[in-house]
C-alpha cells in the first residue's frame, strides 16, 4: 500500500500522478504534498553535491541515444549540445514557507533515478512502526534497505557473467544500511557493434564508459 501511495505521487509514467499533473503547469505556484516537496529539495541537494551528475531531465539525452540506436548512427554533436543546454535550465523554484513549487523549464522531467531509493526508505520506516516487527529487508529491483536487528547476505552480480544465475562476484553482509548496484552490462545502446551504457552524464550528454559496475553501501 505504501509503495502504491508513493508511486501515485512520483510516477512519470502515470499521467494522473501528482508529479505528472505538476509537470502540466508552468510558471505558477502549485501546492504539493510534503513527500513531493521533500524530493524536489533532495534533488536540488544531490544535483549540487554531485556537480550536476544527477539531473531529472537526463531522459532528454537518453531519448537521443535511443534514436541513434534505431538509426545505427552516433548522435551528432549539435543535438547533444542542445540537450545539455536544456538541462542547464532551472527546472523549478521551491517556496518552503508555502510548500509550493513553480515549474520553470519545458524539458520533460523524470524522478526514477532517485525516487526508488526514497520509496524503499519510506517503506522500511513504515514497516518498522508496525507492532511486533524487529527487522525488515526491502528489495525493489535490486536496491535494498536492511533495518532493525538483522544482517542480510547480499550477493553482488558478476557484471561479466554469462547468465543472471551465475555465481556472484562478491557477497556482502549488510545490517542497518542500504545497498545498491548499477552498471552498463545489462542495459544500454548497441550502435555499429559497440555498446554504450544507459547511464549518461547530463553534463556532457555522453554515456559513462569507465566503470563496468558499481556497488554502494551507505547509511541510507
Amino acid at each position: 500500500d505504501e509503495i502504491d501511495r508513493l508511486s501515485s505521487i512520483f510516477s512519470s509514467y502515470d499521467p494522473n500522478s501528482e508529479f505528472s499533473r505538476w509537470q502540466q503547469t508552468s510558471c505558477v505556484q502549485v501546492k504539493v504534498s510534503p513527500e513531493l516537496f521533500e524530493v524536489f529539495g533532495l534533488f536540488d541537494q544531490w544535483k549540487a553535491s554531485t556537480g550536476g551528475a544527477l539531473d531529472p531531465a537526463a531522459g532528454k539525452i537518453i531519448q537521443i541515444w535511443k534514436a541513434a540506436e534505431a538509426k545505427q548512427e552516433l548522435p551528432d554533436g549539435g543535438s547533444l549540445h542542445d540537450a545539455v543546454s536544456l538541462l542547464k535550465q532551472r527546472h523549478w523554484e521551491l517556496y518552503k514557507d508555502k510548500g509550493t513549487v513553480v515549474h520553470l523549464s519545458s524539458v520533460p522531467l523524470v524522478f526514477n533515478t532517485f525516487v526508488k531509493s526514497y520509496i524503499i526508505s519510506k517503506v522500511a520506516d513504515k514497516i518498522m512502526t508496525a507492532g511486533g516487527i524487529s527487522a525488515v529487508v526491502v528489495n525493489i529491483g535490486g536496491d535494498i534497505v536492511v533495518r532493525g536487528d538483522h544482517h542480510e547476505l547480499i550477493r553482488v552480480s558478476d557484471p561479466v557473467a554469462d547468465g543472471e544465475n551465475d555465481g556472484p562476484i562478491s557477497t556482502l553482509e549488510v545490517g542497518g544500511k542500504a545497498i545498491a548496484t548499477s552498471g552498463n552490462y545489462r542495459r544500454g545502446f548497441s550502435i555499429n557493434g559497440k555498446w554504450y551504457s544507459h547511464i549518461v552524464d547530463p553534463r556532457t550528454g555522453m554515456p559513462v564508459d569507465h566503470i563496468l559496475s558499481a556497488t554502494v553501501v551507505a547509511e541510507n
